[in-house]
């Protein structure tokens, strides 16, 4: 499970940032689910991953 925190980030950005990674990451080895909400200060993301090291991969291109 990989939790992070976006302070700052709004839902038009975050709809937007969606827009063009939500395709890849549907595709991408070892992903399964992913879920977000707004916070006080910004935005939560919580992904779940069959391994940490497909999150890394994902992540690191």
């Amino acid at each position: 499970m990989m939790i992070s925190e976006a302070v700052g980030q709004t839902r038009q950005g975050y709809d937007a940032m969606g827009a063009v990674l939500f395709p890849l990451l549907k595709a991408a080895k070892g992903f399964l689910l992913h879920s977000s909400h707004e916070t006080e200060c910004g935005w939560r993301v919580v992904e779940i991953w069959e391994a940490r090291e497909d999150a890394t991969r994902f992540f690191a291109t």
